[in-house]
């Protein structure tokens, strides 16, 4: 079934996977954005006329588990996970959640300059929609692995998937800022560590340190954004159309900065407001970046945010003073310092925040992206022939 649209090269045809083709169809069929559609309406309820279901929901979890790593099976994911209300709640349910979120992780993991970028994007929301339930975040650090084969930075051994899902996330946006630098991509991966902030539970160390060199990271592309439109302003064409472009260019670029910096501070103000009591090795990765996180203490937008990590920072800096004072201190001794400090250090000393909370809200003309998704991953994946001049994606 090719709508019209087939060629005549017989010789492209190949062997047909029929459960490919069905959920190729389906996606074509229930994406068709047209006031009423049936196919929508049903994949939204997946119940028939007599209000019994058509499939059973672990059988379309099990089959999606298994092709996660396709676009289609994502495309698929997103579209229950946002319209299904019932397979939604299922999938939340799941006590193997990590069959799931895994091979999610891993489409983003593997991302380099030919990843289609709107694969990208879907996981991203995909992910988003589900950090949006407390329960699958609790679940997401209380779920161990016994070992990441894939993740090959780093050998780690019983770490959560919650680790995991940090430790991708941070890599996507550390890829964004060096190749395609996209607002839309580091706004996800922040609100997503944001709605899981709260549920940081015994963050692994590797962990912490790939979080803070983000920081720094952005720490560093601030400082020389601001040197840059200081020099520019400098300049004696400072004034000239040329200069005053550039500067209003590296206006929108610090204000973007500076906009992720303060999620990052976001996220770390929720965590120890929460959870601080949980979290040694997040707290012995601050102290070791203290002076760069005092670095933004007078600036105005930030002073806020910051009262609580420079609060818990000026207090464990004090105690660790008084333990060792000027004399050498091993990592093992500094966390015992910090474990037994966080035993009775007292939270209710924070200012209160309200909970962080990002949603995801589709589009009203959300057709504009995906009709022309889902045609171009049927171009690609059904093996039938296709005219590509009849297309226009």
């Amino acid at each position: 079934m090719t709508l019209g649209m087939s060629g005549s090269a017989r010789s492209e045809v190949k062997h047909v996977n029929h459960g490919l083709q069905s959920l190729l169809l389906l996606l074509v069929l229930s994406n068709h954005p047209y006031t009423g559609n049936m196919y929508t309406k049903t994949l939204a309820t997946l119940i028939d006329d007599d209000k019994q279901p058509l499939v059973k929901p672990e059988l379309i979890y099990d089959a999606l588990c298994k092709d996660l790593h396709s676009e289609q099976a994502n495309l698929l994911l997103y579209k229950l996970l946002h319209e299904n209300e019932v397979m939604k709640a299922f999938i939340l349910s799941r006590t193997d959640i990590e069959k799931m979120i895994e091979p999610l992780l891993l489409v983003l993991y593997q991302q380099d300059a030919e990843t289609n970028s709107n694969h990208i994007y879907l996981t991203l929301i995909t992910l988003l929609i589900l950090t949006e339930d407390d329960g699958f975040n609790k679940d997401m650090f209380s779920t161990k692995l016994s070992t990441v084969k894939w993740y090959k930075e780093k050998y780690m051994t019983d770490v959560s998937l919650g680790d995991i899902f940090i430790l991708v996330a941070i890599k996507v946006m550390h890829f964004n800022m060096a190749h395609t630098k996209d607002k839309y991509l580091h706004t996800n991966c922040l609100a997503m560590l944001a709605n899981m902030s709260s549920k940081f539970i015994n963050l692994n160390p590797y962990a912490c340190q790939k979080l803070f060199s983000f920081y720094t990271t952005l720490v560093k592309r601030h400082t020389k954004t601001v040197e840059k439109i200081q020099l520019t302003s400098l300049k004696q064409d400072g004034d000239s159309e040329g200069s005053q472009a550039l500067i209003s260019q590296l206006t929108v670029d610090l204000h973007e900065i500076q906009e992720m910096l303060r999620m990052v501070f976001e996220v770390i103000n929720s965590c120890i407001t929460h959870t601080v009591h949980l979290n040694v090795h997040l707290v012995h990765v601050m102290l070791c970046h203290r002076e760069e996180l005092e670095k933004f203490r007078d600036l105005e937008q930030f002073k806020h945010i910051l009262q609580n990590i420079h609060m818990l920072l000026e207090q464990f800096h004090i105690k660790l003073e008084k333990e060792f004072g000027e004399q050498p201190r091993s990592v093992a001794q500094v966390l015992e310092v910090i474990e037994q400090g966080l035993k009775t250090f007292r939270k209710s000393t924070f200012l209160k925040f309200p909970d962080l909370k990002f949603k995801y809200v589709e589009e009203t003309d959300s057709s504009r992206f995906f009709v022309p998704y889902v045609w171009q991953i049927v171009c690609q994946k059904s093996n039938l022939h296709f005219r590509q001049s009849k297309f226009n994606l």
